[in-house]
Order: C-alpha cells, then structure tokens, then sequence
C-alpha cells in the first residue's frame, strides 16, 4: 500500500511539474520587422489609426488630418507603395516605444505603441511608419500598452 501511495504521489508531482514547465515556456508569436518612422508633425485627431496602401488613401489621410493652422504643412512621405504600405497610430502621448511584428502563421502584422507619460502639449501626434507591404490577406492588430 505504502508503493502505491509513493507511486501515485510521484505520479501527481511528475504531472504537475511538466505542466508548469510546459506552460513558462513563451513561444515566439511573430517575428519583429523593421520600419521607418515618417515625420509628421502637424496635425488634428481624425480616426485614430490609418492603413495607407496607395496615393489616394494617403491623399485622403492627409485632408482628414493636417493641422489647420497657416504655417503648419506637412513633410512629404518618402514611400513606394508598390513596396511599403503605412500605418499611422494616433496617441496623445509622446516618446512612444514603437514595435511591429509579423506572425506569418495568422498572417497578421502587431503594431505596438507603448506609451510614456510624457505630455505633447496642445499637439498630439500619428505615430506614422513605412512598413513593408502588407499583402490583402494580412491584417494589422494596433495595440496600445
């Protein structure tokens, strides 16, 4: 009898040790990718995230978005659709931690903005990249930390 309590003790520490090795281990869920950030500074809150794939859409993002203010003109985007598409995030924040990552198995792109406490004052910004481009299957997953 005494076995058989050793055996099924042992039996119930086995199971619970790899179920919590088996559980601290982090798969990675998508690899990182590199992007640039593009300025622009001046701006007013429309929506609060953009995916411009071409001309048009960056022209409409541009209208819904510039500053009204006289002296305020937007920088021009050094972009070529035909290989980059780009995101803009909207945040109140500034000196945000940015970090896009592609999890080529769901076919989505995570953009990640971790905001600071610093203060922008009376503008607030888009977070705009130029990302590789994002094929019609994929999705993006903004997400704010």
């Amino acid at each position: 009898m005494l076995n058989y309590k050793i055996s099924l003790s042992a039996t119930v520490f086995l199971l619970l040790f790899f179920a919590l090795v088996g559980s601290c281990k982090k798969e990675v869920l998508c690899e990182p990718q590199s992007f640039e950030l593009q300025p622009y500074i001046c701006f007013k809150q429309a929506d609060s995230l953009y995916i411009i794939q071409n001309q048009a859409e960056l022209d409409s993002f541009l209208n819904e978005t510039s500053s009204d203010i006289a002296d305020c003109i937007p920088l021009p985007f050094n972009v070529d659709f035909n290989t980059q598409t780009i995101l803009a995030y909207y945040t109140t924040n500034c000196e945000n931690t940015l970090e896009l990552c592609l999890d080529d198995a769901d076919e989505k792109w995570y953009y990640t903005i971790q905001n600071t406490n610093s203060e922008c004052g009376p503008v607030q910004r888009y977070n705009v990249i130029t990302v590789p481009k994002i094929a019609s299957n994929q999705t993006v997953v903004f997400i704010r930390d």
